[in-house]
């Protein structure tokens, strides 16, 4: 649990554990469902532009409805909570007072963050980061 997420139905698991769970639902979904030819790239294309800092209101304003307007095109797959199947509407929230609580027992233990642990945010300039579930939960809110 060095990177702990709770979703909606309050249950929680490692980052890992959800992106492989999810990624297997998208891809079940994908099978069944494929993208039209040029669809996948399109959303990728304006997904990235969204993430521009110094993008003008007006231009954001009509990427996001835009990337609506597509992603309205092809369903989304129902992701659900690997425990009680509870359907999974918003992104997993991160849950700090767990991740606290590892990292201090693993420090009492002599224990180090295992390499491919997300390191915790440092001081410094700020930085664009794209959140681990952006390609389940595209759009909305984080």
């Amino acid at each position: 649990m060095w990177s702990p997420y709770a979703l909606p139905c309050g249950h929680t698991f490692c980052q890992k554990c959800l992106q492989e769970w999810f990624g297997t639902t998208q891809a079940q979904h994908l099978e069944n469902y494929p993208l039209p030819p040029g669809l996948a790239d399109e959303l990728i294309r304006l997904r990235h532009a969204l993430l521009s800092p110094i993008l003008p209101p007006q231009r954001r304003l009509n990427i996001q409805l835009r990337l609506e307007q597509l992603e309205a095109l092809h369903r989304h797959p129902n992701y659900t909570c690997p425990t009680c199947r509870a359907q999974c509407r918003t992104r997993p929230t991160a849950v700090f007072a767990i991740k606290a609580i590892v990292e201090r027992v693993a420090k009492a233990q002599g224990e180090n963050a295992p390499d491919n642990a997300p390191a915790r945010a440092r001081d410094g300039p700020a930085q664009l980061i794209t959140g681990p579930f952006d390609g389940f939960f595209p759009g909305g809110t984080r």
